[in-house]
C-alpha cells in the first residue's frame, strides 16, 4: 500500500530491495533445525498455490491469516523503532562514508527492508537480525511498524511510502509470513515467474520502483541482480517532498567558491536567508535547523568550523551522542545562513559488507542462512540473501530539495559544552545532514556533501 501525501517543493524518495535466492544444499552442512521453528511455522500453511492462483494476486489482494508473534515479544512501541533506527543511522554513516566523496542514504529505507526480511528468520539468522537493527528484547516489532506506519500523514508536505514483495510463484512461502508483511507494513504482494523469466521480472519490479520515486532511481537492480534462483523481492520505497518554512529568495543566490576537503575549489550557486531558526554551535562545528512547512519535518545540518574538523564533528554525531540528541541543544537565534544548491546520486550500491562487518553473517551463507519462517523449506534446498543494493538522490534549491533512495534484498534459493553568539552559517565547505520526521522523530535520510554537483 502506497500512502499519499500532500504535494510540495521538496521531494526525498527511497527504496529498499531485498533479494532472496535459492540454492541446492548439497555440502550437507546445514544445521538449523526446521523442527525449532515449530512455535510459528506449525500454524503457518504453505502459499504453494498454482502459479494462476498467485497471479491473480496483487495489490489489492487480501491474505488471510495471524501476525508472526513472539511470545517474548509483546510490547507495541513505535518509539522504540525510531531510537534503533537512530542508532542504525550513526552505523550506516561510519559504515559507507568515505573521506572526500559524497554520501547520501536511507536509513529508515533499509531499515525497513531489513525488518520485513526479519520477519521471516529464525535462530542464529534472526539473532543477528535482532543485533543489527539493534531491537529491544521485549519489543513486537512488526507490531509496532503497523503503529509507526498509521501515523505517516501530515497535511503540508509529502511523504510517501510503499513496500512491496515479489514472491517466486507456486513458491511454498509460508502464508503467516506473507500476511505479517501484508499487514504490519502495509505492503502490496506481486508474483514474479523467477525461474522462467527472469529479465521480465527485473524490469517489472525496476518499473515499480521508478514508479514510486518519480522516476528519480532508475535500473535499481542492474541485469545480473536477478536469475532464475531468485525467489523474493522485497522492496522499501520513501518519497519525501516539501518546502522549506522560511524560503531561499532565488534573487539573493550568487556564485561563491566551496573549498573541498581535498584542497580543490569549486564554484557553487549559494543561496542566503536570514531569519529566526533553532542554532547552536561549539568550538569546533555548528548546527542549524532548517523546517519545512508548518515544521513537520526538518533538515539538521552539521557544519565544522573549519575543513580538518571533521573528524572532531563525526566523533560527536556518531559516538559520543546522536543528531536527535545534539538536536535538543539547539535553541531559537536570528541567523544569517549561506548554503549551496547541490546534487547527490549515490549508488547503486551493495551494502553487504557493511551488514557483514555489523554481524549479519548467517543471512548470506547459502548453507547457514535460516529463513524457514517465510517458507516450507524443501529437500536440499536453502534461502539465503543474496545482495541488498542502495541508490538514493537528492537536490537543494531555494524551495526545498528533491531526492529519491532505493535499497533491495534479493532472496535465492541453493541449488563538549555549547555556547550561543550571533550567527552567521556559511556552508561554504563539507557538512553533515539529515533530514527528520518531526512527527515521530525518526530519521529519515542523511549524508554528507563534499563536492556539490548542480
Amino acid at each position: 500500500m502506497t500512502i499519499n501525501l500532500t504535494r510540495s517543493a521538496l521531494t526525498v524518495c527511497a527504496l529498499s530491495l531485498m533479494l532472496l535466492h535459492g540454492c541446492q544444499n548439497g555440502s550437507g552442512t546445514h544445521t538449523n533445525d526446521p523442527s525449532s521453528s515449530s512455535s510459528t511455522s506449525d500454524s503457518q500453511s504453505s502459499v504453494a498455490t498454482s502459479s494462476q492462483e498467485q497471479s491473480s494476486s496483487s495489490a489489492g489482494a487480501v491474505l488471510i491469516g495471524e501476525l508472526i508473534k513472539d511470545a517474548a515479544r509483546g510490547v507495541i512501541d513505535a518509539s522504540a523503532l525510531v531510537r534503533a533506527n537512530t542508532q542504525f543511522n550513526s552505523d550506516l554513516y561510519k559504515g559507507l562514508k568515505e573521506d572526500g566523496k559524497n554520501l547520501f542514504y536511507s536509513s529508515y529505507s533499509i531499515f525497513s527492508a531489513l525488518s520485513m526480511t526479519y520477519a521471516g528468520a529464525m535462530n542464529t539468522t534472526k539473532q543477528e537480525f535482532e543485533t543489527l537493527l539493534h531491537f529491544d528484547a521485549n519489543l513486537s516489532v512488526h507490531e509496532s511498524f503497523d503503529a509507526l506506519l498509521s501515523q505517516s500523514s501530515y497535511a503540508h508536505n509529502t511523504f510517501n511510502i510503499a513496500n512491496s514483495l515479489w514472491p517466486q510463484e507456486g513458491y511454498p512461502f509460508k502464508e503467516n509470513y506473507l500476511y505479517t508483511v501484508q499487514t504490519a507494513y502495509h505492503s502490496e504482494i506481486n508474483y514474479q515467474n523467477y525461474a522462467l523469466e527472469p529479465e521480465a521480472a527485473r524490469q517489472t519490479i525496476n518499473g515499480w520502483v521508478e514508479e514510486k520515486t518519480q522516476e528519480k532511481i532508475v535500473d535499481l537492480i542492474p541485469p545480473a541482480g536477478i536469475n532464475e534462483l531468485t525467489r523474493m523481492v522485497l522492496v522499501n520505497a520513501l518519497y519525501f517532498k516539501g518546502v522549506w518554512e522560511y524560503e531561499f529568495d532565488i534573487n539573493d543566490t550568487d556564485k561563491q567558491p566551496f573549498y573541498q576537503t581535498d584542497g580543490m575549489q569549486t564554484e557553487v550557486d549559494m543561496m542566503h536567508m536570514e531569519s529566526e531558526l533553532n542554532y547552536a554551535e561549539t568550538t569546533s562545528f555548528q548546527m542549524l535547523e532548517l523546517p519545512y512547512k508548518e515544521h513537520e519535518f526538518s533538515m539538521l545540518l552539521f557544519l565544522p568550523k573549519h575543513i580538518d574538523d571533521m573528524g572532531t564533528l563525526e566523533e560527536y554525531l556518531f559516538t559520543q551522542y546522536s543528531p536527535l540528541q545534539l538536536r535538543d541543544a539547539l535553541r531559537s537565534s536570528n541567523v544569517i545562513v549561506s548554503l549551496p544548491k547541490f546534487k547527490i546520486k549515490w549508488g547503486t550500491y551493495s551494502i553487504v559488507d557493511f551488514l557483514k562487518l555489523r554481524g549479519m553473517i548467517e543471512a548470506f551463507d547459502p548453507s547457514y542462512a535460516d529463513f524457514t519462517g517465510m517458507w516450507h523449506r524443501q529437500t536440499d534446498e536453502n534461502l539465503y540473501i543474496s545482495d541488498v543494493v542502495h541508490q538514493t538522490f537528492i537536490e537543494v534549491n531555494e524551495e526545498g530539495a528533491e531526492a529519491a533512495a532505493a535499497t533491495a534484498v534479493i532472496v535465492s534459493e541453493t541449488s563538549g559544552g555549547i555556547d550561543m553568539i550571533t550567527p552567521q552559517f556559511n556552508a561554504d565547505h563539507p557538512f553533515i545532514f539529515f533530514i527528520v520526521d518531526n512527527k515521530t522523530g525518526m530519521i529519515i535520510f542523511g549524508g554528507k556533501l563534499e563536492v556539490p554537483e548542480v
